[in-house]
């Protein structure tokens, strides 16, 4: 099954929090936020990096002497751990949300910006760890935000809880789940009229429908989603909705509206410098033109994404390119180049899921003591109740992480089987492919041989015929002008163009490396390398065995072996250097 894709990067959810306490008004002032500011500057105060500066100067300017005051606060810390993050300093992010959310969980008079920023902390918590592959660490926390929104002002806050869990749902692949979650969160976004949210709700259901085969849903949901978003506000929203329009038209055969959609999309994406938006639209666009079976359009398509990726360095979207020309390719007819391409693909694919794996152990290593502290009540205790607790939540951890795993890598196996069963396809398809071409190919020849033996036969009875026979004469000039326009070049170079589709710069790289290999050598060798024995190229070419043996002894000269060496086996190990699949950059 496709992997689900939520129409916002999870992290962005933390913006939306933040948008929202500007909305914050009355309540008791508290003076949690300027002790809570405090204890950021004194964790911070050895970062020199300007974006760290910059916030700390912006904070020490700063005062919670009312709600708005405190709100200002917050916004700037929230950005602040965004920066950190997103600079790849994990721990230090994690480390100063985890020292907000325990100071203020101990707290039970929180004023209501406090309360909205206890919130928002579960949602950064929760990002963080889905960010950083840990799903079910951010299911905790994202359960344990939705616990603790009780009272109608936390509404914002909880629909978001139930729209974030539903995309860990849709990604783990539990489609009922992630439903039930949409549409909860949907629910209450409806009813109070809170569009931005309705519109991502709408999105992911369209998106799950598609998943399942409901087409009709996911157009109708794709639709409703477009109905509640400010697309002159969100012009990128609106191109994603395009494609995804465009994918589900697609599905329904409806190829003209689904055009329509892409170049919709990719004018957007265009004008908006958005290039990997862009790419993905233009391999969309591909796969539309190669359903429709408009080779040259689909290889267009194909092809300039594919270099546009390679020159962004961008190696996802390259494997969706090599994947997407390879079945351009094998469309084309071209097999040899398309099973290349799929072996491309998937090389690339294989090294790009070793760095994701590494990656997903340096997080656990770099998050994993921000995840639990040690005890300073317990310094050297190795009984106390907090570092059981610790040990048994480690277990669970352990457990449900070995469990994400096991299902990964049986997915990621899967895929694999599933490329490589296609790349074997794609070499019967080519044997077979080999088979007929070369069979045509040595009836062309055999045909060309023989008008030329007719040609000489000719020529020889109009040498014998008496003089005064001049009809027999003209009637036999008429014919050798006829085989003369016929000629067996014409034979020579059908051959070389059928056998070169299925052994590309066969005839090139043997004059490169030979360059005194005339026109016939280099069709022996073609004969050769097909595994004509000596009988068989004299039938074929109409020759004396004797002749044809001399003309191997002579092609043997030339290519600098000895009589004793098999020239077939010498041409394969030559053609096999050249022809590398992984040769490409």
């Amino acid at each position: 099954m496709q992997h689900f894709k939520p129409h916002f990067l999870m992290m962005l959810a933390t913006v939306l929090v933040v948008s929202m306490l500007c909305a914050c008004h009355g309540g008791k002032e508290s003076n949690m936020a300027d002790d809570i500011k405090a204890s950021v500057a004194e964790q911070l105060q050895g970062d020199t990096s300007s974006i760290v500066k910059e916030e700390l100067a912006a904070l020490d300017t700063m005062s919670a002497s009312s709600p708005d005051k405190a709100t200002e606060i917050y916004k700037t810390i929230n950005k602040l751990i965004y920066n950190l993050y997103h600079r790849g300093d994990a721990s230090k992010s994690l480390r100063l949300s985890r020292g907000m959310l325990e100071t203020m969980k101990k707290k039970s008079d929180l004023s209501v910006a406090d309360k909205r920023q206890l919130l928002n902390l579960y949602v950064i918590l929760g990002t963080t760890f889905s960010e950083s592959g840990m799903p079910s660490i951010s299911l905790d926390y994202y359960t344990k935000g939705l616990e603790s929104c009780t009272d109608s002002t936390d509404l914002k806050y909880k629909a978001m809880f139930y729209n974030n869990i539903g995309v860990l749902y849709a990604q783990a692949d539990i489609l009922d789940c992630a439903s039930e979650y949409f549409n909860k969160s949907l629910a209450i976004n409806l009813r109070h009229n809170i569009h931005k949210e309705a519109y991502l709700n709408y999105a992911n259901l369209a998106e799950l429908y598609a998943l399942r085969g409901e087409l009709d849903k996911a157009q109708q949901a794709a639709q409703q989603a477009l109905d509640h978003l400010n697309a002159e506000k969100y012009p990128l929203s609106l191109a994603k909705m395009r494609v995804q329009q465009g994918e589900i038209f697609t599905r329904q055969k409806q190829y003209d509206v689904a055009l329509l959609r892409y170049n919709s999309a990719l004018r957007q994406y265009l004008s908006s410098d958005f290039l990997s938006g862009a790419m993905e639209t233009q391999l969309k666009l591909s796969d539309l033109y190669l359903k429709r079976g408009m080779i040259d359009s689909a290889l267009y398509y194909a092809e300039i994404t594919l270099d546009k990726a390679r020159s962004t360095y961008q190696p996802e979207i390259a494997v969706e390119a090599l994947s997407q020309l390879s079945a351009v390719k094998d469309a084309a007819g071209d097999k040899t180049e398309g099973m290349d391409l799929l072996r491309e693909s998937v090389a690339l694919s294989d090294s790009l899921r070793k760095a994701e794996t590494r990656l997903r152990l340096n997080n656990w290593e770099v998050l994993g003591p921000e995840m639990f502290p040690v005890n300073d009540r317990y310094p050297n205790s190795h009984n106390s109740p907090t570092l059981i607790i610790l040990l048994f939540i480690s277990l669970g951890i352990i457990v449900a992480l070995s469990v994400v795993i096991f299902l990964y890598r049986r997915k990621r196996r899967r895929q694999k089987e599933s490329d490589l069963a296609a790349i074997d396809r794609l070499e019967k398809e080519k044997n077979g492919l080999n088979r007929e071409l070369t069979a045509l190919s040595l009836d062309k020849i055999k045909i060309s041989e023989g008008m030329e033996s007719v040609r000489e036969q000719l020529k020889i009875i109009l040498l014998e015929l008496n003089p005064r026979e001049t009809t027999k004469k003209e009637h036999i000039r008429q014919l050798l002008s006829k085989l003369e326009a016929l000629g067996s070049e014409k034979g020579d170079e059908e051959f070389k163009h059928f056998f070169e589709r299925v052994h590309p710069d066969f005839y090139k790289v043997l004059s490169e490396r030979w360059p005194d290999l005339t026109q016939r050598d280099l069709r022996l060798c073609a004969f050769i390398y097909l595994g004509l024995n000596t009988k068989e190229i004299a039938s074929l070419t109409y020759r004396e065995v004797r002749s044809v043996e001399s003309a191997r002894n002579r092609l043997r000269k030339k290519l600098g072996i000895e009589n004793s060496d098999d020239l077939h086996s010498f041409l394969q190990e030559q053609l096999e250097e050249k022809q590398n699949p992984f040769s490409k950059t």
